[in-house]
């Protein structure tokens, strides 16, 4: 069921009945165009979410339940690059319009404080995010595959793709977006400081290795001249 909106604090969108509306009205009083705005496409947030997508960026808004306040994330090419939240539903409208118009992450800061923008963001916007993201695992990886990552960034080809933690396993992306690509064996910490590579897929290609033969035996299974990591999603390499 779509989520009711909360007429008591949202009296400005109630009276539109879903926040795309409300959204849509606000931009129009501002004489701003966001003729793009959907409601959230996922169910139960119908009413009280809303999207705005042109060319690669996406602007997306969801309401809180009980207290005003309009969270907003900014995304482009697979990469949530800012986000933040305000009670003032004109200045989201407004803030909707000037990222899908062709703000820069600089101008959104200055001009929407509230609006959080970190090291990572700004070199996806300047195309460094492959150098940033290596070098921010590097001075922050924990412990247990902190030594992989040192390994992997000593390998050339490796150093080339995105590179990214979960679960004590790094993993590595020929694009810098969500999805990232799947394509790329990845190195798994297991107990004593001993590694496991495995394939995609789930074969297993070699286990209870150090952390330098690990990555070795993933840069050695590239072909020569493996491309570096480029912009954009899985889905953008087909």
């Amino acid at each position: 069921m779509p989520a009711p909106v909360p007429e008591q604090i949202y009296p400005d969108v109630a009276a539109f009945g879903s926040l795309a509306a409300a959204l849509r009205a606000a931009a129009e009083r501002d004489g701003l165009d966001l003729d793009g705005v959907t409601t959230a496409r996922t169910p139960g947030w119908i009413n009280v979410g809303a999207r705005v997508a042109r060319a690669d960026r996406i602007a997306s808004v969801v309401m809180a339940s009980e207290v005003r306040a309009f969270s907003s994330e900014l995304w482009s090419k697979g990469v949530c690059l800012s986000g933040g939240t305000t009670g003032d539903l004109e200045m989201t409208a407004r803030l909707l319009a000037f990222w899908c118009g062709g703000a820069t992450l600089a101008e959104v800061r200055e001009r929407y404080p509230f609006m959080n923008v970190g090291e990572l963001a700004l070199a996806h916007e300047r195309g460094t995010a492959v150098e940033v993201k290596w070098r921010l695992l590097l001075e922050s990886a924990p412990d247990p595959v902190r030594p992989a990552v040192e390994a992997a960034a000593g390998q050339p080809l490796l150093r080339g793709l995105f590179p990214f933690l979960s679960h004590n396993t790094l993993r590595f992306s020929r694009c810098t977006g969500y999805p990232y690509s799947a394509d790329v064996p990845h190195i798994e910490a297991t107990s004593g400081n001993r590694f496991r590579v495995v394939a995609p897929g789930g074969t297993l290609v070699v286990e209870g290795v150090n952390a330098r033969d690990a990555a070795a035996a993933i840069a050695s299974s590239l072909p020569p001249g493996f491309p570096p990591a480029v912009a954009g999603t899985a889905p953008d390499l087909a």
